[in-house]
Parts: C-alpha cells; sequence; structure tokens
C-alpha cells in the first residue's frame, strides 16, 4: 500500500514540475531556461514533499 503512494507522490512531483515549466514557456522563456529556472524554484519544495511523504 505504502508503495503505491509513493508513486501517487512521484507522478504528482512530475506533474508540479511540468506545470511550473509550462507556465515559463508561456511567459515566453526558452525550453533550457525554463527548465533551468523551474529545476532551481521547484526542485526544494517538491524534494521536501516526497521525503516527507517516504
Amino acid at each position: 500500500m505504502g508503495f503505491i503512494a509513493l508513486s501517487g507522490v512521484a507522478v504528482l512531483n512530475g506533474l508540479v514540475m511540468i506545470i511550473f515549466i509550462n507556465q515559463l514557456r508561456e511567459k515566453g522563456e526558452k525550453l533550457e531556461d525554463a527548465i533551468i529556472h523551474g529545476s532551481i524554484t521547484r526542485l526544494r519544495p517538491v524534494l521536501m514533499t516526497a521525503l516527507v511523504a517516504s
């Protein structure tokens, strides 16, 4: 049961990153810049969520 929940958290974290990167793209950032900026901005909160969930 825990593995299923952890998989759900991983999928949700991936979606959060992708949505944020897409928002940056809509604002006009290039793909590479959006990935770098999105990773720097959202990686810590996403990792904190994953660590707490596991």
